[in-house]
């Protein structure tokens, strides 16, 4: 099965809601081409699911606008559980389509940076000076120069949130029952 065979309308749709599958199965095959993924048997699949529910969801919504007095709690849940299977399917071909998308190529940018960069095994190596003052431990995290971009400003100071106050709240004394078997010896 292709999206040209999935483009077809059901025999069971009806004229609109096959134009309507004709138009959704289009708007999803540029959207495919354009992010150069390539027609897939899963896709396809996933594709003829949320056409399904979409119109499933579409049959029930137009069923209630035609009696609104017919609604429901059991017919509003049920339009619920079916939007949401709906959202479900349209999830799934998403994450699909995200699979089969090829790797987004790396910007030219990037690109120019991490040649400049990468040293050819020809190249000579660049030493660093070594600035570790002789009694400090080389293994020892550099401490930042408080001029640094990447200090973090510090806090303002804290100040504590009062305690909420609270009211003494009404005791109610209920009364204990009296045992049965007191009850029974009074007597």
């Amino acid at each position: 099965m292709t999206l040209k065979d999935l483009a077809q309308p059901e025999p069971w749709m009806t004229q609109e809601e096959g134009q309507t599958a004709a138009t959704l199965i289009a708007a999803f095959q540029q959207n495919f081409v354009d992010r150069n993924i390539p027609e897939n048997p899963f896709l396809t699949l996933r594709l003829q699911d949320c056409l399904l529910h979409h119109t499933l969801c579409r049959r029930l919504e137009q069923a209630l606008i035609a009696d609104a007095e017919a609604l429901t709690p059991a017919l509003a849940a049920h339009i619920g559980r079916a939007r949401e299977r709906f959202r479900k399917a349209l999830k799934s071909l998403e994450d699909t389509a995200n699979k089969l998308a090829p790797p987004a190529d790396p910007s030219p940018q990037s690109t120019a940076k991490g040649n400049q960069s990468a040293e050819s095994p020809n190249s000579p190596a660049t030493s660093i000076p070594d600035n570790t003052p002789q009694g400090q431990n080389q293994n020892a995290t550099p401490a930042v120069p408080p001029s640094s971009p990447s200090t973090v400003p510090p806090l303002p100071p804290m100040t504590p949130i009062p305690p909420p106050a609270t009211r003494p709240q009404a005791v109610i004394h209920v009364p204990r029952p009296i045992p049965l078997a007191q009850q029974h010896r009074d007597k």
